[in-house]
């Protein structure tokens, strides 16, 4: 209808107005009748999205190969670097064991001092007293098990007299 004669409320009512079942099932049932422009410009927008799939596809198939490649080169890499790791990595250990004792020898305490900040200082210090305490602590331990040990077997002895 007219839009500028009021005729779109006409068709708007006629298109909401409620359909029974057998309209329904006759649009379904009909094929829809297109002009050849429009069945002319449906095929080739198909073609289009389908060249266009097939080109996604194609790509996303490259890429996904490109991807795979590179994982592979990269998981080629990390292998063999970590295979240079196990043969280096104990040599490399040895080395700076070497060179720290090198390097404890050519220095005196004095002198390692003076390269420390005082917070260094004050906390190596504090790890000394520490580490001499634990071992203090663990030769009194020591000793106190010893002496129970002895007590126990004196009291055993004693027992079995």
């Amino acid at each position: 209808g007219d839009v500028a004669a009021g005729g779109f409320e006409e068709d708007w009512a006629s298109f909401v107005k409620p359909m029974d079942r057998e309209e329904v099932l006759a649009i379904y049932a009909e094929p829809p009748k297109l002009s050849a422009a429009s069945v002319a410009l449906l095929e080739e927008a198909d073609r289009i999205s389908k060249r266009r799939t097939a080109a996604t596809v194609g790509l996303t198939l490259l890429e996904e190969g490109f991807r795979t490649r590179l994982a592979a080169e990269q998981v080629e890499q990390l292998r063999s670097a970590r295979a240079e790791a196990q043969v280096r990595g104990p040599i490399r250990r040895r080395e700076l064991a070497a060179n720290k004792i090198a390097d404890g020898f050519r220095r005196s305490r004095r002198e390692r001092a003076a390269m420390l900040t005082t917070q260094d200082q004050s906390a190596q210090r504090i790890q000394r007293w520490w580490r001499r305490t634990r071992v203090r602590r663990a030769f009194i331990k020591m000793n106190h098990m010893r002496l129970m040990a002895v007590r126990l077997q004196a009291w055993w002895r004693g027992c079995a007299a």
